[in-house]
């Protein structure tokens, strides 16, 4: 939206997409995992206190 707006106002289109993605990969039944990353393939964690790449029962009720 923001660079919609910028580019109707004839600004500079300046916000960016890092290409942030989030694949729920279930493991077995009543558990999954969360593969989080970007563009590059980076992990991108977004709870930081909980190991989302490794398969959990409490990630399944995500």
């Amino acid at each position: 939206v923001d660079n919609v707006l910028a580019h109707l106002a004839g600004e500079e289109l300046e916000a960016r997409y890092d290409g942030y993605s989030s694949c729920p990969i279930v493991t077995a039944e009543g558990k999954m995992l969360l593969a989080e990353f970007d563009y590059t393939m980076t992990q991108h964690k977004t709870i930081p206190f909980i190991d989302t790449v490794k398969e959990r029962r409490d990630m399944w009720y995500l």
